[in-house]
């Protein structure tokens, strides 16, 4: 198990000094290069005015993003594991119909 480090990332032309384990870093960069930018497409935007109310509705909208692709990786797990039923009922309907032979 690796060792804790630390990593330091830049939000909003604010530097942040993070915590984490060796193996988590590149994705912790990754996270906060992300957060980052929807940040700054929020501010940008013009519509949300306060660091606040800024933090918060880009924090909503990732939540949103993540929901989303929850929602869309379950639909398509429920999906391959019934044809994954299906197929393994009709393998188990060979079977029985070559063993009966």
């Amino acid at each position: 198990m690796s060792g804790k480090s630390q990593v330091s990332v830049t939000i909003l032309e604010r530097e942040y000094l993070l915590a984490c384990q060796e193996e988590e870093r590149e994705d912790l960069c990754r996270a906060a290069e992300l957060l980052n930018d929807k940040l700054k497409q929020f501010r940008e935007g013009g519509t949300v005015m306060g660091g606040e109310r800024l933090a918060i509705m880009t924090a909503l909208h990732l939540v949103h993003e993540m929901l989303a692709y929850k929602k869309e990786k379950e639909s398509y797990t429920c999906a391959v594991e019934n044809s994954l039923r299906r197929i393994r009922a009709k393998l188990d309907g060979f079977l029985e119909d070559g063993a009966a032979h």
